[in-house]
């Protein structure tokens, strides 16, 4: 972190800058650096070909920890319910307010593999394409 603390402090609150000048052009895959960025498939999958018997979503976290538990055959605490999404738009994350459509884009540039290998719907994008 403290190498990327430069970055942080140029760029202060200004995601979208952060995202479109650094995280978009960092070596994700490769660069311990940015790992924290890398496209989750990378970790899932090998030659196009799911390795883990178990992805778990946290808009369903309490669902996937009991389906983790019956498989591992372990007891589960229940989890308080963190959502990510507004009570009043079910269907919005309420993050996505902050992101332009230039961030949004970006987004699902640098992630189109893991919207489309975990199920995800690409923001910003209709059902169209």
């Amino acid at each position: 972190m403290s190498e990327k603390k430069p970055i942080f402090d140029r760029r202060r609150d200004d995601f979208e800058a952060y995202l479109l000048q650094h995280v978009a052009s960092a070596d994700l895959r490769t660069d311990w650096r940015w790992v924290c960025f890398c496209p989750l498939v990378e970790f899932a999958y090998l030659d196009g070909e799911c390795q883990i018997d178990f992805v778990g979503c946290a808009e369903t976290l309490e669902a996937g920890l009991d389906r983790l538990a019956k498989q591992l055959e372990l007891p589960v605490m229940k989890a308080e319910d963190q959502d990510v999404r507004n009570d009043l738009c079910r269907e919005k994350p309420k993050y996505l307010g902050h992101y332009t459509g230039t961030a949004i884009e970006a987004v699902n540039d640098l992630y189109r593999q893991d919207f489309e290998r975990f199920g995800y719907p690409m923001n910003g994008v209709s059902a169209t394409g």
